[in-house]
């Protein structure tokens, strides 16, 4: 199955935002957001919500696109969702439902090499929704009623901390997979950037409206992102019933 136009004559979403960012005349980081969106935080019947992303800079993300394109037309693949990839045969996802274990051992593997060696960081965080349920009104008004809020506020933690340590002062922007932008979630999220303190948005190099909702097929460092949210999502439904945490 062929992934649509030839490169040359594919609108890429990507670097359209990436150009504008160089205008600016600066390196920047982008934190590419997206949650397990099958059957983890978005499902009322689920007990954990998912958040996760990758962040990188743009000159690091542009890399990533070009290899990633390249991947998926030598490979045969349009968009990849990790769901539909390990999901069995005969669910019928084209073109995941066709290959054998051999080549999809061989893809991920190639595709995972291109995410390792393209991103800064990344953070995955989950919330069991029954513990996150049980927490005062007054504190989830703060935080957030929804629960995949509060796992994005948690990532943003880390992500200051991870900046803290490590001396980066670059300017960032988060980018969030448009499936996150119900309007409860995206009014939460927004309340996040919008209510930020200042000294908040010199940690993170966030400015109010440093924010977007994207949409993972064109905007391919998302399709990162929803990997390692399945993760992140698989290793939890493992250790929960067993009583450990991360």
């Amino acid at each position: 199955m062929a992934p649509g136009p030839k490169k040359s004559d594919e609108y890429c979403a990507y670097a359209h935002f990436a150009s504008d960012l160089e205008l600016t005349g600066e390196d920047w980081l982008i934190a590419m957001f997206t949650a397990f969106f099958d059957d983890s935080g978005i499902h009322k019947d689920s007990e954990i919500a998912v958040a996760a992303c990758y962040v990188s800079t743009n000159r690091g993300w542009g890399e990533f696109v070009k290899q990633w394109d390249n991947a998926r037309w030598e490979e045969g693949f349009d968009v990849f969702h990790m769901a539909e990839f390990v999901a069995k045969p005969d669910q019928g996802h084209k073109p995941f439902c066709d290959w054998s274990n051999t080549k999809k051992d061989h893809v991920y593997n190639r595709l995972a090499d291109i995410v390792n060696d393209n991103k800064r960081i990344g953070i995955a965080c989950a919330v069991p929704k029954e513990a996150y349920d049980a927490i005062p009104e007054a504190i989830r008004d703060y935080h957030g009623h929804e629960h995949y809020t509060f796992a994005v506020r948690t990532c943003l933690r880390h992500i200051g901390d991870w900046r803290e340590k490590s001396g980066i002062t670059l300017p960032m922007r988060c980018v969030f997979d448009w499936q996150m932008a119900n309007d409860e979630k995206r009014k939460e999220i927004g309340k996040i950037f919008a209510v930020m303190h200042e000294t908040w948005e010199k940690r993170f190099g966030i400015e109010p409206g440093g924010y977007s909702f994207e949409h993972k097929d064109k905007f391919k460092p998302l399709q990162a992102a929803d990997i390692l949210a399945w993760q992140m999502n698989n290793h939890m439904r493992k250790i929960l019933p067993i009583g450990h945490d991360c």
